[in-house]
C-alpha cells in the first residue's frame, strides 16, 4: 500500500486511485448482468456501498453508433455469436461521451475483439494477431459470445480471464474483420 514514508494522503490517494480503477473494471467486466438484456434478472454489485453502473463498451445507445448484423459461427455443434459495431466519431457525440468510450487504453488500443464467456468479459481490445491496429479501425470494437463448452478450443485459463483464438474460426473471423473495416473507414469519409 505504502512506504514508511508515505503520508496519510498519499496513501489515501492512492487508495482512492486503486478503488476507481477495481469500479472501471467491474462495471465494464460485468456490464452485462448490471443492464441484462429484456426477461434477465440484474446483477448489482456495491463499491463502499455504492452500486456500479454497466460501462457497455459498444455505446449501442448512441444513434450514431453503426451495429452491424449479428453472425454466427458454428463449431462442433455450438454457436459463437459475434456482433460488430463502430463507435462515433469524435464529430458526432459531446466530448465527455468521446473521452469515456475512449477508456483508459485508449481508442487505439481498445479497438478489436471483446471476448465474452457466459456474458462475462474475459479479453478486450485484441485483434488477435489478425490485422494491426491502426487510425482507421480504431472505432470498431466486435463483441464475441463463447459458451463454456467451448473453453477447451479457446484454451480459457483456470481464472476465465485469458483465451486464445481457436485456428477452427480464425477465416471467419477474418471474414469479419473485412465486412466492418470498411463501415468503421466510412465513419471516417463520412464524419
Amino acid at each position: 500500500l505504502g512506504t514508511a514514508d508515505s503520508s496519510p494522503s498519499d496513501l489515501e490517494k492512492s487508495h482512492t486511485h486503486s478503488l476507481a480503477l477495481l469500479k472501471e473494471h467491474l462495471e465494464l467486466t460485468f456490464h452485462r448482468f448490471l443492464s441484462p438484456d429484456p426477461g434477465h434478472k440484474k446483477t448489482n454489485i456495491y463499491i463502499n456501498g455504492n452500486p456500479l453502473e454497466a460501462f457497455n463498451p459498444f455505446n449501442p445507445k448512441n444513434i450514431t453508433t453503426v451495429e452491424l448484423p449479428e453472425r454466427e459461427i458454428h463449431y462442433d455443434g455450438e454457436v459463437i455469436t459475434v456482433q460488430a459495431y463502430v463507435l462515433p466519431h469524435h464529430n458526432k457525440v459531446s466530448a465527455a461521451e468521446y473521452k469515456r468510450y475512449e477508456s483508459a487504453e485508449g481508442y487505439l488500443n481498445s479497438q478489436g475483439f471483446y471476448v465474452y464467456r457466459n456474458k462475462r468479459l474475459i479479453i478486450k481490445g485484441t485483434w488477435f494477431r489478425l490485422i494491426r491496429r491502426n487510425e482507421l479501425n480504431k472505432l470498431i470494437r466486435i463483441r464475441v459470445d463463447i459458451p463454456n463448452t467451448l473453453d477447451h478450443i479457446w484454451r480459457i485459463d483456470i481464472k476465465k480471464s485469458n483465451a486464445e483464438l481457436p485456428e477452427a474460426i480464425k477465416k471467419d473471423l477474418k471474414l469479419i474483420i473485412e465486412r466492418i473495416q470498411e463501415a468503421g473507414k466510412n465513419v471516417y469519409r463520412h464524419k
